[in-house]
């Protein structure tokens, strides 16, 4: 179980609460509310027994989502399209919270209902706060973190954009509000958001084939050319994350209705019998970290792009050739690839590979690296006598410390759509250490000189 002074290490806000209950003891808790280990101490002598609230809002940087029943469970699965994140997530005596990461544009309220759903904000001055772990309800139920989701185990998630702009008009999925043919002219500052995802939405859904990138660039640039009649327009990262997460839903949507029907006119791999050998079949791999591998083949122009995983996987290499080629491959081709009886094109494959070194490109362990010099190149001074307040900054030894979903959220919002896992693997890499109780990431002089030799700059 977290412990509250884990969560201060957090830089959460942290307030007494009523014994058993959720009354605030100190009458201007919003200004007060601490990280301060010492005068959390104080109060835990003043107060014996008391339970603790965290405060909602930018000062902690976290909100708060409840679930009091089945019904608001179902609304935040809605919400979030099916695909809700992993985020740290604890139980109360009536249901389950899951704690978001604050966004600034958020609704300027304590609290915004969808349906049954409860969100807490504490927005625009507005005090919310939360009894957290491990607090006790007025029937002796303990409140606790689900295992593994503690704030220790997962970072709190940001909220998906559309997620966001939906909290932020205080609407459901699926209640797109006015018509998207009222916007199609341009809107006014308050309703781009909404009117974007209306436009995009009906555009993707009249494409013919939305696995065609050249029918789906087109509808693109439709919405480009709408965006510039808004006043002012959107920014161009915005646009793109919209467009792409309803793209993703659409293809699933066509792939879960009619695939079969839908590609019944496409080329498949022909049965072993019918094609010997791997003539026209070759590969190319790039020794980057990771490997990737480029396979050809007579099905489809140019080649399809695989990791290690996938290549030992040819249900991956179906998916694959259908999202890179639109090629859906017959089922033989499991047996084809592996070799059931014999030696699998696979391994033949494998056995004449060219191998190149990769361009920095194609080495995305670089790419990573080299975006995260980025952020440390822009680190700005801890001003004296302030702690760390998670963005990236340099210590006055010459360390720099962040936190490290506020730089995943730069990477991951950039161009190269950086993930957890390849964030994780390069600070590894380089022997970044935890910080302030694993609440930030330090980089040492020795650390940084890592980064510099991984980019060839040493």
């Amino acid at each position: 179980m977290t412990a509250i002074a884990d969560i201060l290490a957090l830089g959460w806000r942290i307030l007494p609460v009523a014994e058993k209950g959720k009354r605030p003891l100190l009458a201007r808790w919003p200004d007060l509310a601490t990280s301060d280990p010492d005068i959390i101490a104080a109060w835990s002598e003043t107060f014996p027994g008391c339970n603790w609230g965290v405060k909602l809002g930018p000062d902690s940087g976290i909100i708060d989502v409840e679930c009091d029943d089945e019904r608001a469970e179902a609304t935040l699965v809605e919400l979030f399209d099916g695909d809700v994140p992993v985020t740290p997530m604890f139980e109360s005596h009536r249901g389950r919270h899951r704690i978001f990461q604050f966004r600034e544009g958020l609704p300027d309220k304590a609290v915004v209902f969808i349906d049954k759903l409860e969100i807490r904000i504490g927005g625009g001055g507005q005090g919310a706060q939360s009894i957290i772990p491990p607090s006790v309800h007025e029937t002796g139920a303990v409140y606790h973190w689900l295992p593994g989701l503690s704030p220790e185990d997962v970072n709190p998630a940001p909220l998906p954009f559309e997620v966001f702009d939906l909290i932020r008009q205080e609407r459901p999925r699926g209640d797109s509000g006015a018509s998207w043919r009222d916007g199609v002219g341009g809107v006014s500052q308050g309703g781009r958001n909404s009117t974007a995802s209306s436009v995009i939405g009906k555009l993707l859904s009249s494409l013919r084939d939305p696995f065609n990138n050249e029918e789906v660039n087109l509808q693109f640039d439709l919405v480009m050319a709408w965006n510039l009649q808004n006043e002012p327009p959107l920014d161009l990262d915005e646009i793109r994350l919209v467009f792409d997460s309803i793209l993703t839903r659409e293809r699933q949507r066509r792939n879960d209705s009619d695939f079969h029907e839908h590609f019944a006119h496409k080329q498949q791999l022909k049965t072993k019998e019918d094609k010997e050998g791997v003539d026209g079949w070759r590969l190319k791999i790039i020794n980057g970290r990771p490997r990737i591998f480029k396979l050809y083949a007579p099905l489809w122009e140019g080649s399809i792009s695989l990791t290690s995983a996938m290549m030992m996987t040819p249900r991956s290499i179906m998916i694959q050739a259908l999202e890179q080629k639109n090629v859906v491959l017959d089922k033989s081709f499991s047996r084809i690839w592996t070799g059931k009886d014999d030696e699998g094109v696979c391994s033949r494959l494998v056995d004449t590979a060219e191998e190149i070194e990769p361009q920095i490109e194609e080495h995305r362990d670089l790419v990573v690296a080299s975006m995260l010099m980025e952020q440390i190149a822009r680190a700005v001074d801890v001003r004296e006598g302030k702690k760390p307040d998670g963005s990236v900054q340099r210590m006055e030894g010459g360390d720099v410390v962040f936190k490290f979903s506020v730089v995943l959220e730069r990477l991951a919002y950039s161009v190269e759509r950086v993930t957890r896992p390849e964030l994780s693997g390069i600070l590894h890499q380089i022997g970044a250490k935890d910080y302030q109780q694993r609440r930030l990431k330090r980089l040492d002089r020795d650390s940084v000189q890592r980064l510099d030799e991984m980019l060839g700059r040493e």
